[in-house]
């Protein structure tokens, strides 16, 4: 995971944390990791989480997030892309989206998008 001061200006959809916790008890079920690997990577995810800007679910984000993508995206990447789309146009700030997911990628690629590889 990196380190929180590598996103200043970072902000994340609130589901973030719940991909996060998913993904990190899945690995422990799988046994990927141990329960103090998984106590850790917790630990530093809600430090990650508090230094960048998490951003609440609303109705408008999920309402876009219902609407149409120029490409296919799951159910948590379109609340990502549209947390994304909304942020960008209230706020006018030029945002890159990261991202390991390739349909997402695409996806935010055509939403003109910048592309970076967390």
């Amino acid at each position: 995971m990196p380190e929180p001061e590598s996103f200043d200006g970072a902000f994340a959809s609130a589901v973030i944390e719940l991909e996060v916790s998913r993904a990190l008890r899945r690995h422990i079920a799988e046994k990927r990791i141990d329960q103090e690997d998984l106590d850790r990577l917790l630990d530093l995810s809600t430090v990650w989480f508090g230094q960048i800007g998490i951003v609440p679910l609303s109705r408008a984000i999920l309402t876009r997030a219902a609407g149409p993508f120029p490409t296919i995206v799951n159910a948590l990447g379109a609340i990502h892309l549209a947390t994304a789309l909304i942020w960008r146009e209230e706020t006018g700030d030029d945002v890159a989206f990261l991202t390991h997911d390739r349909r997402l990628r695409a996806a935010a690629r055509a939403c003109r998008f910048p592309i970076s590889r967390p």
